[in-house]
């Protein structure tokens, strides 16, 4: 199948939801016309190119339609068109319309359960097809390390020999995670205010944050999407800051496919639903944001208790890998061409 995959293109984008997405298509055999908007010196697609394909993968719509030009060339396009969206309904900062969006697509992919339920059916309109398609992640890029012993790679970023090369008589991981706790994402006010707040709980634990930092030659985006990986691989435990989504981020399924042990916020009343992906205290931990006694309290429980904290590690991983991959998504969303 031939397919356009139109998404944004700029470093705030993850690789899960915007150069991913071709990767993961090629991968599994498609032919893809790569549409990256607003990325510097990108090929120039025609119209006529993406009336070429079988298909055409809007990923984050609700930004892509904010530019006129964008939404001309959409509404031109007479081949099936599906919408893959980036954000929930209700945020903490903004309410999104998706309503003006719903004659843009025949099929309507959502990441909140709740939004892929409250639009189905009459509420959005007899044209579209509502889903719940959770957040994927790119196996390829976010996994665990690979020793360079065993696997006889020079890479820079895969370096370390395992514990088995080590002469230790175990495996293990390559990487040292030498940062207890850490997050790594854009530090927006809301997540500056509440890391502020909760260091006041924290005892001798600092949390490590960190910044984009963009090549001088130009964003390499599988590069760096790696180099995220690896920063993943660091820590000991990742504390997924509050977001203004009410949903599972992108995130989260990448740093569990990483093999690094994840906390992240719960979600109530109707988000709730998103959570049942995962069992909280076997594949990962959800917390209490508005507890941060009682947080500061579970992160040094945990950064003392390696064989709890590894145990539930490596459970989010193989759960991960086993049914939140880009490929077990893109095998959904083709599913309903059928």
């Amino acid at each position: 199948m031939k397919i356009a995959s139109i998404y944004c293109g700029t470093i705030k984008s993850s690789w899960n939801d915007s150069d991913g997405i071709g990767a993961t298509l090629n991968k599994m055999g498609h032919t893809v016309v790569d549409v990256p908007m607003w990325r510097p010196n990108a090929p120039s697609i025609s119209a006529e190119d993406l009336r070429a394909c079988d298909l055409v993968l809007g990923s984050g719509l609700e930004h892509l339609a904010k530019e006129p030009n964008v939404l001309k060339v959409w509404q031109s396009l007479k081949v099936p068109k599906f919408a893959l969206y980036h954000e929930s309904f209700f945020r903490d900062d903004v309410t999104i319309d998706f309503h003006a969006l719903k004659g843009l697509a025949e099929e309507h992919f959502f990441p909140a359960a709740q939004d892929a339920k409250m639009f189905n059916g009459a509420n959005f309109g007899v044209k579209g097809h509502c889903h719940w398609l959770p957040f994927g992640v790119d196996t390829e890029i976010f996994k665990k390390a690979e020793c360079s012993v065993c696997h006889g790679t020079s890479s820079p970023l895969e370096y370390i020999p395992c514990g088995r090369c080590r002469g230790e008589g175990a495996e293990g991981e390559p990487e040292d995670r030498d940062i207890a706790l850490g997050f790594v994402g854009s530090m927006y006010p809301k997540r500056a205010h509440y890391v502020k707040a909760l260091s006041n709980h924290l005892k001798g634990i600092p949390l490590i944050g960190s910044v984009i930092v963009e090549d001088i030659d130009g964003v390499q985006y599988r590069e760096t999407a790696e180099r995220l990986a690896t920063n993943y691989r660091r820590i000991k435990i990742f504390l997924n800051l509050p977001s203004e989504s009410r949903l599972l981020v992108s995130k989260v399924y990448e740093v569990m496919a990483c093999g690094t042990f994840l906390m992240t916020p719960g979600l109530n009343q109707d988000a709730q639903e998103n959570m049942g992906q995962f069992v909280d205290g076997r594949d990962i931990v959800f917390y209490k944001p508005s507890n941060l006694p009682y947080l500061a309290q579970m992160i040094n429980e945990f950064v003392s208790n390696d064989a709890k904290r590894d145990a539930i590690a490596a459970a989010g991983y193989k759960e991960v890998r086993e049914n939140h991959s880009l490929v077990k998504r893109m095998e959904k969303v083709l599913e309903v061409m059928k």
